[in-house]
């Protein structure tokens, strides 16, 4: 009878938002349902297109199994207030409490769906919300900076794939705090750090604009556009670019667009998106790998994929096509070759997502460029066993904290 009254509770407050939110009470009592059930491809079927496209379902269900296991039954929801599109909600599970961050499509799909702690910790020094003006709408940021009056240097930090945010977060659960945690770290060691929303993400969400005609090439207009602005910013010395995961590729382009001190790739890939997208079918799925194969080339001819077998759709959903196109285009070592500045290759031996070759062929085409292998960190930048089901539990505890060797890394890189 508890639970029962805690979700009607939902109902009575979020029933003010409009007559488009009154299903929202039962989109979130079958997502209870599902999770409590541990029926995770149910779950995963409630996910919007897109996040499904950029979230695969075994981390999906990774992520969802440990909430699960650390939190036990969801038991009631508690609607808190809403920013925008974004709502919060007290979630109360057996063995304690959690914040949930929803948004829903027009068609009642979630776009986010995110855990974060009930009362998460402070920044030891408050960052100042930083924001880019677009036309199509405001991308937010936070900029850390250091206690000190004297110009100093600034790094800009662009997340890695799918619906990352600021802090190094995922809207899938996923909780890291990593890139919050690099800001303060830099801030310590007297560099400043500007991280972002990336469009269609958190505060972002909003500035995202026709997702069928969006290209990867709209997220490295951002980041130039992020660059001008520091650059006309009499609180910084200099403006060193760093892009972790996908991030890497799209700091590339950025950097031979305009001008920076120098260049990070952490965790960056070494090969093109479609040639590391076939690896891990092989691995995970062969027998799709030869449809694949034809549709990949088919979209780096140029054509629009409308027939799709049913078990590629995944992959190849109509609404992220164009962004595939443009994305495949880039071969990220060819790329790097061209960049005329210093550049740090930086990369983790437990990495199970992205692995030391993929440095070792960005740094080939990169002669000049300094190569780092971090002995022991994983993806999301924290020391880990290369073990599978280990590595993967790091992804939900930011309490672990960063790789000391890589702020040691970037640090010494940033000042040199």
């Amino acid at each position: 009878m508890k639970n029962i009254l805690c979700i009607l509770l939902v109902v009575s407050s979020i029933a003010c938002f409009g007559q488009q939110n009154a299903d929202y009470d039962r989109i979130l009592e079958r997502f209870r349902v599902h999770f409590n059930k541990l029926e995770v491809d149910s779950a995963y079927d409630m996910l919007s297109v897109r996040v499904r496209a950029m979230i695969a379902a075994e981390k999906f269900s990774e992520s969802l199994k440990s909430v699960y296991a650390k939190y036990g039954e969801l038991q009631s929801l508690n609607f808190k207030e809403r920013n925008d599109i974004l709502m919060s909600y007290r979630a109360k599970y057996e063995k304690g409490l959690l914040e949930l961050m929803v948004a829903f499509d027009s068609t009642g799909k979630f776009t986010t769906l995110r855990f974060l702690p009930a009362t998460p910790k402070k920044d030891s020094v408050d960052p100042s919300d930083y924001r880019l003006d677009t036309k199509t709408g405001k991308i937010y940021g936070t900029l850390s900076m250091p206690e000190i009056t004297k110009p100093v240097p600034v790094v800009l930090w662009i997340a890695g794939s799918g619906p990352t945010d600021r802090d190094g977060n995922s809207a899938m659960g996923y909780r890291t705090d990593a890139y919050k945690m690099m800001a303060d770290s830099l801030r310590q060691h007297g560099i400043a750090c500007l991280r972002f929303d990336k469009r269609g993400v958190g505060e972002s969400a909003n500035a995202m604009w026709n997702q069928a005609k969006f290209t990867l090439d709209d997220y490295v207009s951002d980041a130039v556009d992020f660059i001008d602005q520091l650059s006309k910013d009499k609180r910084f010395s200099k403006i060193i670019l760093a892009g972790h995961s996908e991030g890497s590729l799209i700091g590339i382009l950025a950097a031979q667009k305009t001008s920076v001190g120098a260049f990070i790739s952490i965790a960056g890939a070494g090969e093109r998106a479609d040639w590391v997208m076939l690896n891990q079918m092989q691995e995970q799925n062969p027998s799709i790998v030869p449809k694949a194969e034809k549709m990949f080339d088919s979209l780096l001819r140029g054509y629009e994929l409308k027939s799709i077998d049913p078990d590629l759709k995944m992959y190849f959903n109509v609404s992220i096509q164009a962004y595939m196109r443009s994305w495949f285009r880039y071969d990220p070592a060819k790329e790097i070759a061209k960049l005329k500045i210093p550049v740090l290759i930086l990369q983790g031996s437990t990495d199970i997502q992205v692995h030391v070759s993929d440095a070792e062929n960005l740094a080939k085409a990169s002669p000049n460029a300094k190569e780092e292998v971090i002995m022991g960190m994983n993806h999301i930048l924290k020391n880990a066993p290369y073990d599978r089901q280990a590595n993967m539990a790091t992804y939900n505890n930011p309490a672990l904290p960063l790789s000391a060797e890589l702020v040691k890394d970037i640090v010494l890189f940033v000042n040199q």
